[in-house]
């Protein structure tokens, strides 16, 4: 994901980590910075659409 693309992912939440299934049997951990930013592998943050 580069740039301001959109995706729909599953989706399980554990504490203050998400796991998303990126495809099937795979999933990428992220951890929950604040309500609107999750940050991810290699530093890849996520930020929720306003």
């Amino acid at each position: 994901m580069i740039g301001r693309q959109i995706a729909e992912f599953d989706f399980e939440k554990n504490g203050d980590e998400i796991k998303i299934y990126v495809a099937p049997g795979l999933a990428q951990i992220y951890r929950i910075q604040s309500d609107d930013v999750l940050v991810g592998p290699g530093g890849v943050t996520l930020v929720k659409r306003r």
